[in-house]
Order: structure tokens, then C-alpha cells, then sequence
């Protein structure tokens, strides 16, 4: 990540992603994909959907 000036305010820092900081995120939601279809692989779609609504309720 960098911090650029605000093109109109100069109290304002606008951060950014950089290139690296992309690739990581890339990377960390790719393992995360692989994470989620080992751990519920076994689920249909419609399961995923209720395993995911009770656990939003639960917080």
C-alpha cells in the first residue's frame, strides 16, 4: 500500500494497493477459495447457502 496526496485536498491521504500489494491480496483470496472447498467440498450449493445465512445470523 502507499499513502498519495488528495489531488484537491491537501489535508486528505489517498491510500493505494499497489502491483505487490494486489498479487497478495490475489494470493491470500486464491487460498482462500482452496480453504472454503476443503472444508465444505462436500456441500451442494443450496447447503453452502444455509450453512452461510446461519452463520451471517450468528455474527
Amino acid at each position: 500500500m502507499r499513502r498519495d496526496p488528495h489531488p484537491e485536498d491537501r489535508r486528505t491521504r489517498l491510500v493505494v494497493l499497489t502491483e505487490r500489494g494486489r498479487d497478495t491480496l490475489a494470493s491470500a483470496q486464491r487460498l482462500a477459495r482452496e480453504v472454503d472447498d476443503a472444508l465444505l467440498g462436500e456441500l451442494d450449493d443450496a447447503e453452502r447457502r444455509t450453512l452461510e445465512g446461519l452463520l451471517a445470523r450468528l455474527g
